[in-house]
């Protein structure tokens, strides 16, 4: 409650309680009196006045602080089950994360491997990275990643799948090539990496 509002209540208070004492002296002008009964008959007077009016101000104020204690109690399940909605989502966004990740980086691992059909290797691992895309643009809406970047990734990975498979038509073992193409999808997919983490991170710091 601010300030200002308490400041309020004290000033209807203090005038509430004023009320009774003035129409007292006004409609009884008669002088202080050394009766017993007559200040007994001004206390039931002040008394049946006020007491009406006071348990009228607990009442409200019983009403109010319920309604605060109710919506701050609604408020911090709000927020804990926000909170919690942002976790799980972000873990749905981490997951797809490494998905890519672990993809692109298992790459060069392949070229470098005894694997014998690099290139099948290479293309399950274009095609699990690939069906990714589709889950980035719902999940990360605010990464604002567009059809383009997603065609040059995908064609980049294509080029790449092409050099491998000459390199095991010709059955050699020099993947220089392949190593450069290899370079440009990590190149331009860590850069996309590199703002999903971004996401991920803010999405936990706002929670």
């Amino acid at each position: 409650m601010k300030l200002k509002h308490i400041w309020y209540i004290s000033v209807v208070i203090v005038l509430l309680t004023a009320v009774p004492f003035t129409l007292y002296f006004l409609t009884y002008s008669g002088g202080e009196s050394n009766l017993n009964v007559d200040w007994g008959t001004f206390g039931d007077f002040i008394g049946g006045v006020l007491n009406p009016i006071f348990a009228l101000l607990n009442l409200i104020a019983f009403l109010y602080f319920t309604y605060i204690i109710y919506e701050f109690d609604k408020n911090s399940k709000d927020r804990e089950l926000n909170y919690q909605r942002k976790l799980i989502y972000s873990g749905e966004k981490y997951e797809l994360f490494k998905k890519i990740n672990h993809s692109v980086n298992k790459i060069r691992f392949v070229l470098l491997s005894n694997d014998e059909k690099k290139a099948d290797t290479i293309t399950d691992l274009f095609e699990n990275c690939d069906s990714s895309f589709a889950d980035l643009k719902l999940l990360f809406p605010e990464i604002n990643i567009t059809d383009d970047e997603i065609k040059r990734i995908q064609d980049q990975f294509l080029v790449l799948i092409k050099e491998v498979q000459y390199v095991e038509s010709q059955q050699s073992n020099d993947f220089s090539n392949a190593f450069n193409f290899t370079k440009e999808v990590n190149l331009i997919i860590n850069i996309l990496l590199k703002r999903i983490r971004e996401s991920i991170e803010n999405n936990l710091e706002t929670a």
